[in-house]
């Protein structure tokens, strides 16, 4: 039992982290620790860590070789800021150093997308008018970094990593506001760029799959993606879209 509202988690076979918002302080989360790694099932619980920022859901957690990455949100004197955070995991019980924190600079003033985690690297999506893609050097957790960024029309909700490509499920605001399916190319970190991107829909269309990324189906040569609509034409519709 911890003290605390934690509502986002993220878990391995060896740990949870719990999230838990700092509501009497501003945009600042304590993240716990605890261990799992026992065959038998006990837990213990370790010790926590205050990270600037809030953790809106848990793929913005990560851990790789015994380091906690974390890109979190703030607002502070009605401005919006994007946070990265590296976290030492090798004596949990004892203590949770931050090993390194950046702001993202290309992010100040807009609102914080999807985001994942690939090994040594991490990709983040924002949007205010247009879409950011940034991708993140991870590799010295000392001194996480942007090493490059893509501006696109919209935004992603949710990213897959496919080696050096990512499908991303979001939304294209270029024609009224329509679900969109996007292929990038992050073969080279310091130039992503975007392969192609399709919209679905007539005029208005929205997808479950914005809310919950399990309604996003990637497999290995199809995509398969639900969607609701609107239009003058038909009046509303659901459907499915296989690309």
């Amino acid at each position: 039992e911890i003290t605390g509202e934690g509502s986002v988690i993220h878990a391995t076979n060896q740990e949870i982290l719990i999230a838990a918002p700092q509501w009497e302080k501003q945009s600042s989360t304590l993240i716990t620790y605890v261990d799992i790694s026992d065959p038998a099932g006990a837990m213990v619980e370790g010790t926590s860590v205050e990270i600037q920022g809030e953790v809106a859901d848990r793929y913005k957690m990560d851990v790789w070789q015994d380091v906690l990455r974390v890109v979190t949100s703030s607002w502070d004197q009605g401005e919006r800021a994007v946070h990265v955070t590296t976290v030492d995991l090798s004596s949990p019980t004892e203590s949770l150093p931050i090993l390194g924190s950046t702001e993202i600079e290309g992010a100040a003033g807009e609102t914080l997308f999807a985001t994942r985690f690939d090994g040594p690297k991490g990709y983040v999506v924002t949007f205010l008018i247009k879409d950011p893609l940034f991708v993140l050097d991870l590799s010295d957790p000392t001194d996480p970094k942007v090493l490059g960024e893509l501006i696109v029309p919209g935004w992603s909700t949710h990213i897959e990593p496919r080696g050096d490509r990512l499908i991303a499920v979001g939304v294209d605001g270029t024609q009224g506001r329509q679900v969109s399916v996007s292929l990038f190319d992050v073969s080279d970190p310091e130039g992503p760029s975007l392969v192609e991107r399709i919209s679905l829909g007539d005029d208005w269309s929205w997808s479950t799959a914005y809310q919950d990324p399990k309604a996003f189906t990637v497999l290995d040569d199809v995509l398969i993606v639900p969607f609701s609509g609107w239009s003058e034409s038909k009046g509303s519709y659901d459907r499915m879209q296989f690309v």
